[in-house]
């Protein structure tokens, strides 16, 4: 067996637990510079007193009663939140780490997900050796498949609920 050493975040999730269930299902295969990437995920039911592989769909007693943990890529520069109130930044880095998170947006639409709640504090940053950041879109509790776009109104056009 081969372990490769790589830096992960757990997430720890006691509400919403079906939608994070929903956002592993959509994510589990994406892959981009810009996006959290969430490798593995699991429920702890303290009723059962023992973990397992997550699988889909969970039971309405495991939402209620479980706590499901999100094995993530781990991000070691904070949020964009903590960026912008920090004295480190500046205009020319501002606009690079705005253009990645439109690079790894415009990935998910391209994929058909719909991130739904994109605030600083879901763009975590990576911090390089060489100083280079990079802004990876996280926190994906609340995204959802785009099946039809256009349900009501002009075509072309996202309905508000669709926006963020």
């Amino acid at each position: 067996m081969q372990y490769i050493q790589q830096l992960i975040a757990i997430q720890k999730i006691y509400r919403n637990i079906s939608e994070y269930a929903n956002t592993y299902e959509i994510l589990r295969t994406t892959t981009h510079p810009n996006i959290v990437r969430i490798f593995e995920m699991w429920l702890e039911t303290p009723a059962a007193g023992h973990e397992y592989k997550f699988q889909s769909p969970i039971t309405e007693e495991e939402a209620q009663h479980g706590v499901l943990f999100m094995q993530l890529e781990y991000c070691n520069h904070k949020s964009l939140r903590h960026w912008l109130s920090s004295s480190e930044r500046s205009t020319s880095q501002g606009i690079n780490l705005m253009m990645q998170v439109a690079q790894g947006l415009a990935y998910l639409h391209s994929k058909d997900i719909s991130h739904r709640n994109l605030i600083p504090e879901n763009v975590l940053l990576h911090k390089e050796p060489s100083g280079k950041l990079t802004a990876m879109v996280g926190d994906f509790g609340v995204i959802t498949e785009i099946l039809e776009t256009i349900q009501e109104g002009r075509e072309g056009y996202f309905q508000s609920q669709h926006v963020s």
